[in-house]
C-alpha cells in the first residue's frame, strides 16, 4: 500500500496523454447477429501489442465530446482518432457523432468493412497501428521485441509523468522508448526505494525492467534532490543451510516444521507438495568477517512474494522481481540470522476453470541467494 500511495501521488489528477479512443462495442453487438459484429476487445488487443495507448468510450461520451483543432476532446482528454470496431447495422446516434467528426477533420478508423451508412475510412485490424502511427497520433515509440512492455502517460502540475510497467513474468523487457519531451529527469523505482537524475537530449530513455518489473520517469515539476543508491560491485553467492518452516493457509501463522537443506527447490513441486499454499519461512545464518559497504541481499527468484529480516529487523517486502533488499544497516560483523518469509497463492489448493489449464509456477525461494557489496 505504501507503493501503491506513492505512485498515485504521481499519476492522479493529471491529463492522460493518449493517441486514440475506441467506440465501445455495445450497439454493434446488440443490433447485430453474431459474426456481424466486432468486440472493442479485438482492435483494443491489436493497440496495445503495438504499444499504442487509447482510451474507450461509449455513445452518451461522444456525443457529449467537444471538436477543437480536429482532435476529440472529452473532459479534457484529447483523442487524435476515432476507432469503430465493425457492426455492420449501427444506430443513427453514432452515424450522426462520426458524420460530425468528419466534417471537423478528426479522422475515424472503421475496423475491417464499412458499417451501412457511416462515413469514414476503413482499415484493416492489423493495419491499424500502422495508420495510427502515419498520422503522427503515437505519444510513445518501443523499439524492442517486448511486447508485453506497458506505458501510461499523464501531465500533471507541469510535469510530464511516464510508468513503464513489464507485465511478462518470463522475460525481461529490454527496450528504448522515445518520449515527446526531452531534458533531466527523476527515475523512481518505488517498489525497491530506489531514485536517481537522468537525462536525455532527445527524448530517447533505454528501459530495461525485469519481469513484474515498474519504474516511473517524472519530467519537469519541482526538482528536488534524490538519493542515488549506486549498485553494488561484487556478488557473493550464498550456499547456506536453510530451516524451512510452513504455514498453511487455514491458519498463516501456524508455521511447522518441514525440512533443513542446503538445495532450494520449489515446495509446490510434484516432489514435495503440489496443493499447498500459504507461507514458506526460510531461516539461516550469515557469517560475516567484516560489515559489508553497500550491502544488498538479492534472492533471485521467487514464488511470489517476500519478506526479509536480518537479525530480528525488518528489511522490508518485495512483490515483483527484483527481489533484492538493502540490508548495509543492518547486519554486523559475525553471525548474522536472516529470515525470509515467501507467500504463495491459492490456486495450488483451489484450482478455478483458468488454472486447471495453466501452467502453475513454482513456489517458495529459489534463488541463487546473493549478497552484493562495493569491493
Amino acid at each position: 500500500m505504501h507503493y501503491t500511495n506513492r505512485a498515485a501521488h504521481l499519476l492522479y489528477g493529471g491529463e492522460h496523454v493518449t493517441s486514440s479512443a475506441i467506440l465501445y462495442h455495445a450497439e454493434g453487438e446488440w443490433m447485430n447477429r453474431r459474426g456481424d459484429s466486432m468486440l472493442t476487445q479485438v482492435p483494443a488487443k491489436v493497440l496495445l501489442d503495438a504499444h499504442l495507448c487509447y482510451d474507450i468510450i461509449c455513445t452518451e461520451t461522444l456525443q457529449r465530446a467537444e471538436i477543437c483543432d480536429g482532435k476529440l476532446q472529452v473532459n479534457g482528454e484529447v483523442y487524435g482518432a476515432l476507432v469503430v470496431p465493425y457492426g455492420k447495422v449501427l444506430p443513427d446516434a453514432i452515424k450522426a457523432q462520426v458524420k460530425r467528426l468528419c466534417e471537423a477533420g478528426v479522422p475515424v478508423l472503421l475496423c475491417e468493412d464499412r458499417p451501412e451508412d457511416l462515413e469514414g475510412e476503413v482499415v484493416s485490424v492489423k493495419d491499424l497501428p500502422a495508420r495510427i502511427f502515419a498520422l503522427g497520433l503515437a505519444d510513445i515509440t518501443v523499439e524492442g521485441n517486448c511486447p508485453l512492455l506497458r506505458h501510461y502517460h499523464v501531465r500533471r502540475n507541469g510535469a510530464d509523468v511516464f510508468m513503464f510497467f513489464n507485465e511478462d513474468y518470463a522475460n525481461a523487457a529490454v527496450a528504448t522508448v522515445k518520449l515527446p519531451v526531452c531534458g533531466d529527469f527523476a527515475r523512481l523505482r518505488l517498489v525497491e526505494d530506489s531514485a536517481c537524475r537522468d537525462t536525455t537530449a532527445d527524448g530517447s530513455i533505454s528501459v530495461e525492467l525485469l519481469p513484474g518489473q515498474s519504474e516511473i520517469l517524472v519530467f519537469g515539476g519541482e526538482q528536488i534532490e534524490l538519493p542515488v543508491h549506486k549498485a553494488p560491485q561484487k556478488a557473493t553467492v550464498l550456499t547456506p543451510t536453510y530451516d524451512i518452516t510452513l504455514a498453511d493457509s487455514e491458519d498463516l501463522d501456524a508455521f511447522y516444521a518441514y525440512k533443513t537443506t542446503d538445495k532450494l527447490t520449489s515446495i509446490t513441486s510434484a516432489a514435495e507438495k503440489p496443493a499447498f499454499s500459504g507461507r514458506m519461512r526460510y531461516t539461516f545464518t550469515l557469517p560475516l568477517d567484516k560489515v559489508p559497504e553497500n550491502a544488498v541481499l538479492d534472492l533471485g527468484k521467487v514464488g511470489q512474494t517476500a519478506k526479509v529480516w536480518v537479525n530480528g529487523a525488518y528489511a522490508g517486502i518485495r512483490i515483483a522481481a527484483p527481489y533484492s533488499f538493502r540490508v548495509a544497516d543492518l547486519v554486523h560483523k559475525g553471525e548474522n540470522v536472516v529470515t525470509i518469509e515467501v507467500a504463495n497463492t491459492l490456486v495450488g489448493k483451489t484450482r478455478d476453470g483458468f488454472s486447471h489449464n495453466m501452467v502453475i509456477t513454482p513456489s517458495g525461494l529459489l534463488g541463487p541467494v546473493k549478497l552484493l557489496a562495493d569491493e
